[in-house]
């Protein structure tokens, strides 16, 4: 697809919202925790899958092991957003850019600068909690402590600032993205697929007038899209 077809589409429409996937967050140096590599090697040293250590069953019966790995793998693998974040910041501030949706937990839309972001699963930077005061603490905080991080004043273990597997989403965040995503004029799809489940959620309440693809991975389904760039976003600005 010719590059200028794409910038057009994005310089001409008055409300357009960009759903951020996997690819992009890859491209920083984030690990994929759920690639088959990554994931044999986390059950060979924690002895569960990714699945079984980054849920809800395992904060509440092994807090000590949940926290372990919360430690040693999701907030040391934290990264610097890249380019592509740079070129959403960059679109947004020059008013082409209304809104960012995306299941990254590690905030790194916001770190790039941009204002509104809609992170579905929360963020590790914000929000850490304590389920019976409602207290919060910093991502320092969890990542300072040398086994469960307790609350000072009720002395149970803090909740991360992120939904974990088997929890409910926050619907009122889900309802807000939701919305931003009917308003949308122009919907890009950057760094996933149709096949992805954050497209599959979200795709429905768009009635815009046009799709716009953008990932560095072919897919079966691309040719849904009404103009498709196999890239990455900061080539197009």
């Amino acid at each position: 697809m010719n590059l200028e077809y794409v910038q057009q589409a994005l310089l001409s429409s008055e409300y357009t919202v960009c759903l951020v996937g996997k690819n992009m967050m890859k491209r920083t140096g984030l690990r994929y925790l759920r690639d088959s590599d990554e994931a044999y090697d986390l059950e060979q040293k924690y002895g569960y899958s990714l699945e079984e250590l980054y849920s809800a069953r395992m904060f509440g019966t092994r807090p000590h092991l949940f926290y372990q790995f919360y430690r040693e793998v999701i907030l040391e693998g934290i990264r610097d957003p890249g380019p592509a974040y740079d070129a959403l910041s960059d679109l947004e501030q020059m008013g082409f850019l209304k809104s960012i949706i995306t299941k990254d937990v590690f905030d790194l839309p916001g770190r790039a600068g941009c204002a509104n972001v809609f992170a579905l699963h929360g963020t590790v930077f914000h929000n850490s909690h304590c389920s019976r005061c409602g207290k919060e603490f910093s991502m320092d905080y969890i990542r300072g402590s040398t086994d469960i991080p307790m609350c000072d004043e009720c002395h149970i273990p803090l909740h991360p600032g992120t939904s974990l597997l088997g929890e409910m989403v926050d619907n009122k965040v889900i309802s807000q993205a939701a919305h931003e995503v009917s308003r949308a004029e122009l919907l890009v799809l950057c760094g996933l697929n149709f096949g992805s489940k954050l497209t599959r959620d979200m795709i429905q309440y768009f009635q815009g007038k046009k799709l716009i693809l953008i990932n560095t991975e072919k897919h079966y389904q691309d040719e849904r899209a009404d103009l498709v760039y196999y890239g990455v976003l900061d080539m197009i600005l």
